[in-house]
C-alpha cells in the first residue's frame, strides 16, 4: 500500500491513459464501420449506374466524336470562307471604286501616275450627279423664282385689267344694235331710286377688294409654282445636299485623300440608297412625286471627317475597324 500511495499520481495517469486508449480504439472501430458502409453504398450506386449504360466505353477517348468535331470545324471554316467571298463579290458590285482610264484607281499603284485632277473631275461631274439621279431629285423654287413669278402674275393681272377696260363702252355711247327690249314688248319698269353710298366709301371698298383679290391671286400662283416643282421629282435635293469631300476638280492630291473621298462616297451611297428604297416603298402605286413620298427633302448629309482617319499605330487602317489586313470595315 505504501508503494501505491507513494506512486498514486503515476497510477492515476496510467489508468487515465488506458481508459483514453480504449475510448479511442472504440471510436476508430466505429468510424471504420461507418466508412465501410458508406463505400458499400457508393459501390452499389456505381454498379446501378453502369447497368443503365448500354455498353462500357473501352477507351476514355471517343475517336468518332473527335472525328465528327473535326469535320464540323472544317465545314464551319468552309462556310465562313464562302461567306467572305460572297460578301466581297457583293461589295465589288455595290461599291464601285473610282474609275480611271486604265482601270479602277484602287489598289493604288504609284507606277500608274494617276492624275488626281481627272479622278476628282469624275467624282464631281459624274459620281455626285449619279447619286442625285438615284433619288429622282427636284428642287423647291428659289426666292428669286418666287419673286419673278409674283411679277409675272402682276403683269398678267394688268393685262386682264387693260383688256376689260378696252371691252367696256365709253360713257354716253349708244347701245349696240339689237340691245334693249324686243319690238312690241313692254319696257322694263323704271328702277327705284336708292340711296347712293358716299364716293369715298365706294372707292375704299373697291380698293380693299382689289387688294384682297390680288393677294389671293399671288398666293395661288406661288402655290401652283411650288406644286409644279414638287410634281417634277420624288425628293427636294441638290448637290449641296450631299457631303462633297472634294468640292471641285483638284490636282496634286495623294492616295490618302483620294481614298478618304472614296470611303466618303460609299457612306453617302448607303444613305442615298436607304432614302431611295424608303420612298419607293412609300409610293405604293401612287404618282411618283414629292407629294406622295415619305422623305420629301434631303437637307444635308454631313459625314464626320474623323470617321475616316487612321488611328495611331497598328495596321494601316483608315477606319480603325477591320477583320484582317485585306479588308476595311466601314
Amino acid at each position: 500500500m505504501r508503494l501505491i500511495r507513494e506512486n498514486l499520481f503515476i497510477v492515476i495517469l496510467v489508468v487515465v491513459l488506458l481508459l483514453a486508449g480504449a475510448a479511442l480504439g472504440f471510436y476508430v472501430l466505429r468510424v471504420r464501420d461507418m466508412m465501410r458502409a458508406d463505400m458499400s453504398e457508393r459501390d452499389k450506386v456505381s454498379k446501378q449506374l453502369l447497368a443503365l449504360y448500354p455498353q462500357r466505353v473501352a477507351s476514355p477517348i471517343n475517336d468518332q466524336a473527335i472525328e465528327n468535331k473535326r469535320k464540323w470545324v472544317e465545314l464551319a471554316q468552309a462556310n465562313a470562307e464562302a461567306g467572305d467571298k460572297q460578301n466581297i463579290e457583293w461589295n465589288r458590285r455595290a461599291y464601285k471604286v473610282f474609275p480611271y482610264a486604265d482601270g479602277p484607281v484602287f489598289p493604288w499603284d504609284p507606277a500608274r501616275r494617276i492624275s488626281s485632277y481627272v479622278v476628282t473631275q469624275t467624282y464631281c461631274n459624274t459620281l455626285i450627279p449619279a447619286m442625285l439621279d438615284l433619288l429622282v431629285c427636284t428642287r423647291p423654287p428659289t426666292q428669286e423664282e418666287l419673286i419673278a413669278e409674283e411679277a409675272r402674275v402682276g403683269r398678267y393681272r394688268e393685262t386682264l385689267k387693260r383688256l376689260a377696260e378696252l371691252a367696256e363702252p365709253p360713257p354716253g355711247a349708244e347701245p349696240p344694235p339689237g340691245a334693249g327690249p324686243a319690238p312690241g314688248a313692254e319696257p322694263p319698269p323704271p328702277a327705284k331710286a336708292a340711296s347712293a353710298p358716299a364716293p369715298a366709301a365706294l372707292a375704299e371698298d373697291a380698293a380693299g377688294a382689289r387688294a384682297g383679290r390680288q393677294e389671293v391671286e399671288k398666293e395661288l400662283a406661288l402655290d401652283n409654282m411650288r406644286l409644279r416643282q414638287a410634281r417634277a421629282g420624288r425628293i427636294f435635293a441638290s448637290a449641296g445636299s450631299l457631303d462633297l469631300y472634294i468640292p471641285r476638280p483638284t490636282p496634286g492630291l495623294g492616295p490618302a485623300e483620294l481614298w478618304r473621298a472614296q470611303l466618303n462616297s460609299w457612306v453617302q451611297l448607303d444613305i442615298v440608297e436607304a432614302i431611295r428604297a424608303t420612298n419607293e416603298e412609300s409610293l405604293a402605286g401612287r404618282p411618283a412625286n414629292v407629294l406622295n413620298t415619305a422623305i420629301k427633302e434631303l437637307v444635308k448629309i454631313d459625314v464626320e471627317e474623323q470617321y475616316f482617319l487612321r488611328e495611331a499605330g497598328g495596321a494601316p487602317s483608315f477606319t480603325g475597324r477591320y477583320t484582317c489586313k485585306e479588308y476595311e470595315v466601314l
